[in-house]
């Protein structure tokens, strides 16, 4: 039964895998060190009371010959005549008598201003009983009557709608407490005689009086489990008792905490025990629910079994061989009980040995996957490293290339600058072709410091291009008489071939032709650079197959390219084959920036040779394209 004393269903109070066991008289009745059952419940109602009626008159010696007058006169006509002995209590009063005889008769007074229909007179003269200790001759706690008539009497003043209903649910919560800890003879017959009073008013006038008789219940319960108890306590008590017990043929597990009684009215501090029971049932249901809502769960193979001071409390009985133990205190509502032990029972030997078989499958499977993950990376990161080593090797000869094509040009210029400086030249023709030859030189350096700039720009993303309307027939054949100069220094003739769909003044296109034309100069320079003397170097322009593109194209009749390299070419910094690397000038830089200019117009390049026939290069171009294009359009433009 819980404080209430309403039954407690198995499981009741549980909130989780970490909450404790409750106990199921949880309500902190206590003994003394000598096993002495001290108080019953929270409320500390009394160990024990007298269970036979016994009349003690008071002390007649404590009053003088005319207060013992007035008192037997005032006790043997109240029965007979109500008036009279009200007024002999009130002459009995009037004389200040002592305890227990002053409070007795304010008692006796109200009951009789009750009789004769003075309720509201009774009820003042009750409220100064209140607080009052005394008992009346039979035993009966004072205090507690006092209470009683009170509510009997506020229920009659209510029924007559005289007094506020608000009084009376005081008086009865007032009552119901006061009943409790002042345990009597009379207590059930009180709370069975306020129940009548209060037939009509309602259940929630009665349910504090109903609670009150399930809490009597209880108490009475614990005060005749004591009994059995006390023979088997360990007195004197120096320390927390747990042990188990049968009551009503049913095993109880009985635990006394310790707390220290405060000191009060100059006494020593004394040591007290709550005394807590537990019964079978409710601990192994309890511990079964701890069990199956508990993070970590049994394998499969196994049963716990779980012990209890030597006694065992789950529902499982387990037989087989015994895999671990583990020993711990059982947590409660209000302390630990030591002695707990959890035995792990092996139930199914042969799901045991399937469940390692398996586990050292899946154990090998890993190890071979993290040895294959192991290898994979170390490929991974030695392909990288190669990849890295190779990019360094193209950068160490970029470097160096970029070095060669400005140190040569800058060379010359200087060296035929110095000589006309000095006037070394004399004849005009001969002068002549020296300002041909450093403009040439001052073109080329231009191109490749151009070319250098743009790689720059492309590498940090930076790169914009601004488009207009531009005509491409024209834009061809500027950009050829553009290169002649380097063209005839190479002995290679240097044409157009313009598709007639592109009349003079009508072939605009929408692009960025600054961005074109230097597309154009770095094919065009690699074909003059590839060809062979008196070879020829066709620059074309076409319509597409009626998919509204431009082809552009420049054609040569060199050496060719293996058809392994078409897209290693356009990779920065790289250069054709060892031989080509040392006779052709060349950073490497120029067709992968082309292809960057290309592709930021939405269109694409690509290479058509056959080693020994010479090359063709196609640009293909869409039609029209937004006003700007940058170069974070495309998806990666650090690539080139």
């Amino acid at each position: 039964k819980t404080a209430h004393g309403a039954s407690q269903q198995p499981g009741e109070g549980y909130a989780g895998p970490s909450a404790p066991i409750q106990s199921v008289w949880p309500h902190g009745s206590t003994v003394d060190s000598e096993g002495h059952l001290v108080s019953v419940g929270p409320h500390r109602a009394p160990a024990e009371y007298p269970r036979v009626p016994t009349v003690e008159p008071y002390p007649a010696e404590r009053l003088d010959g005319q207060a013992a007058n007035l008192w037997n006169e005032a006790q043997s006509v109240e029965a007979t005549d109500r008036e009279s002995g009200l007024k002999a209590y009130e002459r009995f009063l009037a004389s200040e008598p002592p305890e227990p005889f002053y409070s007795n008769a304010q008692y006796s007074r109200a009951l009789l201003l009750a009789a004769t229909g003075r309720n509201e007179a009774a009820l003042d003269v009750l409220g100064l009983l209140d607080q009052t200790p005394e008992v009346t001759e039979t035993g009966l706690p004072l205090a507690v009557l006092v209470r009683f008539q009170r509510v009997r009497l506020l229920a009659e003043e209510s029924r007559r709608g005289t007094v506020r209903t608000e009084a009376l649910t005081a008086a009865i919560h007032d009552f119901s407490t006061m009943v409790i800890e002042q345990a009597s003879l009379a207590t059930p017959s009180l709370l069975n005689a306020v129940i009548g009073f209060l037939e009509g008013f309602g259940e929630n006038y009665s349910a504090p009086i109903r609670a009150s008789q399930r809490v009597w219940s209880v108490d009475e319960d614990t005060r005749e489990f004591y009994r059995t108890v006390r023979p088997l306590l360990q007195t004197p008590i120096n320390a927390e008792q747990a042990f188990w017990t049968e009551s009503n043929d049913r095993p109880r597990l009985v635990v006394l905490i310790p707390y220290e009684q405060p000191a009060t009215d100059g006494a020593p501090k004394d040591v007290r025990f709550e005394m807590h029971i537990h019964s079978e049932e409710f601990l192994r249901h309890a511990i079964d629910s701890l069990l199956s809502r508990a993070p970590l769960r049994p394998p499969p193979y196994s049963e716990p079994a779980v012990f209890l001071r030597g006694r065992r409390v789950s529902t499982t009985e387990p037989h087989g061989e015994v895999l671990a133990t583990v020993e711990s205190d059982l947590a409660t509502g209000q302390a630990s009980i030591a002695g707990l032990t959890v035995a792990l029972h092996l139930v199914d030997p042969d799901l045991l040995y399937a469940r390692q078989r398996q586990r050292a499958f899946w154990f090998g499977a890993l190890i071979l996957i993290a040895a294959v993950a192991a290898l994979t990376g170390y490929v991974t990161a030695h392909r990288a490293f190669r990849r890295q080593l190779h990019l360094n090797e193209m950068k160490s000869n970029f470097v160096a290339g970029v070095s060669h094509e400005l140190r040569v040009p800058i060379a010359s210029v200087r060296l035929m600058a110095e000589r006309l400086e000095r006037g070394a030249v004399k004849q005009p023709e001969k002068r002549h072709s020296y300002f041909l030859f450093i403009a040439q030189e001052c073109r080329r350096l231009s191109s490749l410091v151009e070319n250098l700039l743009d790689f720059s720009r492309i590498e940090q993303g930076r790169k914009e291009y601004e488009t207009e309307l531009t005509d491409m027939a024209a834009l061809v054949r500027h950009t050829t008489d553009l290169m002649q100069p380097c063209a005839l220094e190479s002995r290679v003739r240097l044409g157009t071939q313009i598709d007639p769909g592109f009349p003079a003044g009508a072939s605009h296109t929408e692009v960025d032709g600054k961005a074109v034309q230097q597309a154009l100069v770095n094919l065009i320079d690699n074909a003059i650079k590839h060809s062979p003397s008196n070879a020829a170097v066709t620059v074309g322009l076409s319509r597409g197959n009626g998919d509204g593109t431009i082809r552009l194209s420049v054609t040569d009749t060199g050496e060719g390219i293996p058809s392994d390299e078409y897209e290693r070419i356009f990779e920065r910094f790289y250069r054709l084959g060892s031989r080509m690397r040392r006779e052709t000038q060349g950073a490497g830089i120029g067709l992968s920036i082309v292809r960057h200019i290309v592709e930021a117009h939405g269109g694409r390049i690509h290479v058509e040779s056959k080693v020994g026939e010479g090359s063709r290069f196609v640009i293909e171009i869409p039609a029209g394209r937004p006003n700007r294009i940058a170069s974070a359009d495309r998806d990666d433009s650090s690539q080139y």
